[in-house]
């Protein structure tokens, strides 16, 4: 089962880290059988880095050499014989609430970003559109399917 770190680097946004660990597991779970159908690595350990918009679009460009924010930015790291496989994703909370919306909450935006970053990790890609588009569609489906999204509230 991997194990999920996090790590709060907001300044000012508290957040539920056992909410969002219990639905960072179930989401992994269910990465797990398309990480296996894409020939992906399952990982061990993931780090979830919640961060504000400066702390991302800095991270951004020294990651990505693109020096703007986004949502989240996705870092396997290469296996290391004898140690653990681990990844870590870095998540934009002011961009999960500055999309948040009447019928789509900031909640379920942050939740979003994670499951796009552990889709990421499960070998997909959303270069073209029709990647996009499954991608999506997918981290949509798993976050329907999710007990511990329903149930808790991720931003305090």
């Amino acid at each position: 089962m991997t194990s999920i770190l996090v790590v709060n680097q907001h300044p000012s946004i508290k957040l539920n880290t056992k909410a969002i660990k219990a639905l960072a597991k179930e989401l992994c779970g269910f990465a797990e059988t398309v990480a296996k159908r894409n020939g992906a690595p399952i990982y061990d350990e993931i780090t979830l880095i919640f961060t504000d918009a400066e702390q991302i679009a800095e991270a951004h460009a020294a990651t990505m050499n693109i020096p703007t924010t986004t949502d989240v930015i996705t870092l396997p790291y290469e296996a290391i014989p004898g140690v653990p496989l681990c990844a870590e994703l870095i998540i934009s909370i002011d961009m999960a609430k500055s999309k948040a919306r009447a019928n789509w909450d900031a909640n379920r935006e942050l939740a979003l970003y994670i499951a796009h970053g552990i889709d990421h990790l499960a070998g997909n890609d959303d270069h073209e559109p029709h990647e996009y588009r499954a991608m999506r569609a997918r981290e949509l489906r798993w976050l329907r399917f999710s007990s511990s999204l329903k149930t808790n509230s991720l931003i305090h």
